[in-house]
């Protein structure tokens, strides 16, 4: 096994079935195996958000918007 293959992520995907579609950008989500999670969603355009949020993103983060029922579908 090359190095490379070795050290690639494993993902799951825990995305709520109502959220497929089979083209084009989807929310989604995917479980790691490094105790991380993906989302997939929408890049905040920086200049639609408050200073407050602008404050949190830092070197090498992007704001990541998705719609409230991916998340609230996942923990009900």
């Amino acid at each position: 096994m090359n190095k490379e293959r070795k050290n690639k992520m494993v993902v799951v995907e825990k995305t709520p079935p109502e959220f497929y579609c089979l083209v084009g950008s989807c929310p989604s989500l995917f479980e790691t195996d490094r105790g991380t999670y993906i989302i997939v969603g929408k890049e905040l355009n920086l200049k639609e958000i408050t200073q407050e949020i602008k404050n949190k993103i830092g070197a090498g983060e992007i704001g990541i918007e998705v719609p409230k029922e991916l998340i609230t579908e996942l923990i009900s």
